[in-house]
């Protein structure tokens, strides 16, 4: 799938811990194995996460996505793991 979502960060200033949230736009094609069939599809997806600091420029993300599709009559969710490298402060 094509993704494209904003993104509000909102840092817990005590801690290393972090809040993150954001919505936006999704495109996916799905595919019968074997048909030589498949349909684009379009849908809005949303997404809530937790990052903790685990070093000055680093970070560990874990998060959940929701997707709502157009047309299908069910919804695509995930959990994901992730590994974020952050651009020193100049």
């Amino acid at each position: 799938p094509f993704v494209v979502r904003g993104v509000y960060n909102l840092p817990i200033r005590t801690s290393r811990f972090g809040l993150y949230g954001g919505a936006g736009v999704v495109k996916t094609h799905t595919a019968v194995v074997g048909s030589g069939t498949g349909a684009d599809d379009i849908g809005a997806q949303v997404v809530a996460g937790l990052r903790v600091k685990i070093a000055p420029e680093m970070a560990l993300r874990v998060e959940g996505t929701q997707e709502y599709l157009r047309t299908r009559d069910r919804a695509n969710g995930s959990v994901r793991l992730g590994l974020s490298a952050m651009l020193p402060a100049k």
